[in-house]
């Protein structure tokens, strides 16, 4: 059992939405005994463009910064400007999602500082946010994943390698084990990977 800890879940689906997910029941089981932050999935332009009926609403979010929902939890919308998704080859481009990481740093570091979280355990649901956490000290590191993100259509093919580099973590960090069906579907993408790269290299 965690107790009197920090914690961060970034990034996790909207706070508010009607159905409730694991990340949303892991938060308020958390929060019995410790204070959570839980960073939602940040909306970008794309989302604006595609939803307008809920862009005043998003931006409210926005521009509201980390608000407590329940006792112990606080909840943040960040705006990501710089779409990273599979629409196209270059907003597909892992460089895209490292830029828009490091655009959301500066107000999610003082939403940080606001809520006086210092040294706390970060929960990932997506491997995309630990670019946001670089530099950042902490008492931890977990992987939350709950689905074979790399299949889903949004993502672009770039994902897999964020995944990678999520999990390589372990060395240096206190990064948990996936789900077995999912950890496997990662190994065998990891070798495969590796095995068309040195096939490229002999060419």
């Amino acid at each position: 059992m965690i107790e009197n800890q920090d914690i961060v879940l970034l990034y996790g689906p909207p706070w508010d939405q009607t159905a409730r997910i694991s990340k949303h029941h892991l938060t308020s089981y958390l929060a019995q005994r410790n204070r959570v932050f839980f960073v939602e999935s940040p909306p970008h332009t794309l989302t604006l463009l595609r939803h307008p009926l809920q862009a005043p609403a998003i931006i409210r979010n926005v521009l509201a910064g980390p608000r407590e929902v329940e006792p112990n939890i606080w909840v943040q919308t960040l705006f990501n400007p710089i779409p990273y998704h599979s629409v196209s080859p270059l907003t597909g481009l892992s460089v895209m999602n490292s830029l828009g990481q490091r655009v959301m740093a500066p107000a999610f570091k003082h939403a940080l500082g606001s809520l006086g979280f210092r040294d706390p355990l970060f929960i990932l649901g997506l491997p995309q946010a630990l670019e946001l956490i670089q530099g950042i000290p902490r008492a931890g590191l977990i992987y939350h994943c709950a689905d074979d993100y790399a299949e889903v259509s949004v993502f672009p093919p770039s994902f897999a390698a964020l995944e990678q580099r999520l999990l390589q973590r372990r060395r240096r960090d206190r990064v948990a084990e996936p789900p077995p069906r999912h950890a496997v579907r990662l190994r065998e993408r990891a070798h495969r990977d590796r095995t068309l790269r040195h096939a490229g290299e002999r060419r």
